[in-house]
């Protein structure tokens, strides 16, 4: 059975690969171990990962004492990672602040950020995890900007559309990540899967300033000259035109399903479970406890295709909506 292993897999191992610390070590095959597919294609893998971790979780920690931070670590949380990247003022702090409950710093100078300021934006009953980066362009003052954005699962790219030329703000933030192995893309096709050391990130753009005299007829512009494969969506942080539709667009581009679970004779619980496309009933199993996948004899779902808690096989591959019930 192929492993069929995730981008956020593949971007945990290249990172573990190159760690030296033993406490980022632990963190990435943590991360390795919870994106890893759970099937019986992956059973040697997994079994690797926990018997390094077992090994480096045994070793004396090193206290931290004066030790800088790695700000080129971000935490993953909620349903997934978006970086939010663009040139200097062009209204990313203010994004960031109507979308979630963060509090970036905003200015009108340049630079005001200068480390990661993550928030969680609310999409119905899913959290997403914006993160708020420095500036990036040919003078950015923080070069580990590509690197967070190698790690997270997509990226907000935006653009100022009361700037001189918002194409170029995009053109220069692709050529900048390029250098650094970092490949933008408007979706995730299969013609775009990685092969270490690139990272292909899918991303959407956002014109900001909306509200601006001649915003329109600049955004018409835009749309000309950036390349038709990209959808922009235009918005106002300032006002909150456009945000409405943000969420669904992220949700879509990151290729996220919602299933709920039920135990027999019960109501489906309200917090949903967060998959991707493409994973099964197995997967499922793996994400409430690693013994349910070896001791469930079978699973009922009730969902948009029309099954009414019909029995389904463990490789069944589930949609958005899905209800599932597993008999141990």
């Amino acid at each position: 059975m192929p492993a069929n292993l995730t981008p956020e897999f593949k971007a945990a191992e290249e990172r573990y690969k190159a760690a030296k610390d033993v406490n980022e070590k632990i963190e990435c095959l943590e991360q390795m171990l919870a994106t890893v597919p759970k099937h019986k294609g992956t059973e040697k893998i997994q079994a690797d990962i926990k018997s390094k971790l077992s090994k480096l979780r045994r070793q004396p920690k090193k206290k931290s004492g004066g030790r800088r931070q790695d700000v080129a670590h971000v935490p993953h949380e909620g349903a997934a990672q978006v970086v939010v990247l663009g040139a200097a003022n062009v209204g990313k702090s203010s994004l960031v602040g109507r979308l979630t409950k963060a509090e970036p710093k905003v200015a009108e100078y340049p630079f005001t950020t200068l480390r990661p300021q993550p928030g969680m934006m609310p999409y119905e009953d899913v959290l997403i995890q914006l993160v708020d980066l420095p500036a990036l362009g040919t003078e950015s003052p923080a070069p580990w900007v590509p690197q967070v954005a190698r790690y997270a699962d997509a990226a907000l790219v935006v653009v100022d559309l009361d700037a001189p030329d918002p194409a170029v703000q995009f053109d220069e933030v692709l050529h900048v990540l390029e250098e650094r192995k970092v490949i933008l893309v408007p979706g995730l096709e299969p013609g775009h899967e990685d092969a270490p050391p690139v990272r292909h990130l899918p991303a959407l753009v956002v014109a900001n300033r909306l509200d601006g005299e001649d915003a329109r007829d600049v955004l018409a512009l835009v749309r000309e000259e950036v390349d038709g494969a990209w959808t922009i969506h235009a918005v106002s942080a300032w006002t909150g035109e456009g945000l409405d539709g943000l969420g669904r667009a992220l949700y879509d581009l990151l290729g996220l399903v919602r299933v709920y679970s039920k135990l027999r004779g019960k109501k489906p619980e309200a917090t949903p479970f967060v998959l991707r496309k493409g994973q099964t009933v197995t997967d499922f199993a793996g994400q409430i406890h690693k013994d349910v996948i070896r001791h469930f004899k079978f699973a009922r779902v009730w969902g948009r295709s029309g099954f009414d808690g019909q029995r389904v096989s463990r490789d069944y591959v589930l949609e958005e909506g899905d209800v599932i019930e597993i008999t141990h």
